[in-house]
């Protein structure tokens, strides 16, 4: 079970990590000389592909109603990202979502 936790944290980190270098390479420019020329976007691509790769990992080892349901901890680290590192506004509805997200994965792998 900590192997899976763990595995999934940092599976569902990376996800969000790819997330943000994305929004970092929208702010380079629309063109798609300028997305393809910025290597935040390669940056993305490689976290999406090791996000990817721990996510096979687990659905070999665990059923998919206790794996898919925590891939959606990525939100949360997008919040907290999203507010550290963006200086996006967090109201309280996100910490809300992000409670209730926490909540559901604790029950998933809890019964």
């Amino acid at each position: 079970m900590t192997n899976l936790i763990l595995t999934n944290l940092i599976m569902t980190f990376l996800s969000a990590g790819g997330a943000a270098f994305l929004k970092s390479t929208s702010k380079a420019g629309s063109s798609i000389i300028k997305i393809f020329g910025n290597p935040t976007f390669y940056i993305a691509g490689c976290l999406y592909l090791i996000a990817a790769i721990l996510n096979i990992f687990l659905l070999k080892r665990y059923d998919i109603t206790v794996v898919f349901p925590l891939t959606m901890l990525t939100y949360a680290w997008t919040v907290i990202i999203g507010r550290y590192v963006f200086h996006e506004r967090i109201d309280l509805y996100k910490v809300s979502a992000v409670l209730l997200i926490i909540a559901g994965g604790y029950a998933t792998i809890s019964f």
